[in-house]
């Protein structure tokens, strides 16, 4: 869930920091329909798992990134 000052990169450093590594081209590629200059408040975006086979393998993640 995107919290107030969130950033496509910063969401990929603080999944990179939880173990997962996540660049922020892999969390664009896995939200198609994402703008990340439209980012809201609350919106909801999907954190895929490397190693995964698809789509419905990744996570919710709700965390917040450090801004």
């Amino acid at each position: 869930i995107i919290h107030s000052g969130d950033s496509i990169a910063a969401i990929a450093n603080a999944v990179s920091r939880l173990g997962q590594p996540l660049t922020a081209k892999e969390l664009l590629e896995a939200n198609p329909d994402l703008d990340p200059a439209r980012l809201q408040v609350g919106q909801k975006i999907f954190i895929p798992v490397i190693g995964m086979q698809s789509e419905t393998d990744g996570v919710n993640a709700v965390f917040q990134s450090e801004n």
